[in-house]
């Protein structure tokens, strides 16, 4: 994403509002390897969502780098 970092949550927020609104995807994302950590039960999970997939508040959206 351009601009990480934390950003105000709102109501039925999909994964792809949320990247917009950082910025976008630079040239350099992997987006095919978009992932959340959302933390379930007090534990921290990793988890794949597609674009329109709902963002929760406290979830952290990780955009790798592509590297070829």
């Amino acid at each position: 994403m351009r601009r990480a970092g934390d950003y105000p949550y709102e109501r039925e927020l999909t994964l792809h509002k949320a990247i917009t609104m950082a910025g976008g995807f630079t040239d350099k994302a992997a987006t095919s390897l978009v992932k959340v950590i959302r933390k379930i039960e007090g534990k921290e999970q990793e988890m794949s969502l597609d674009l329109e997939g709902i963002i929760l508040p406290e979830d952290i959206i990780v955009v790798p780098r592509s590297f070829f």
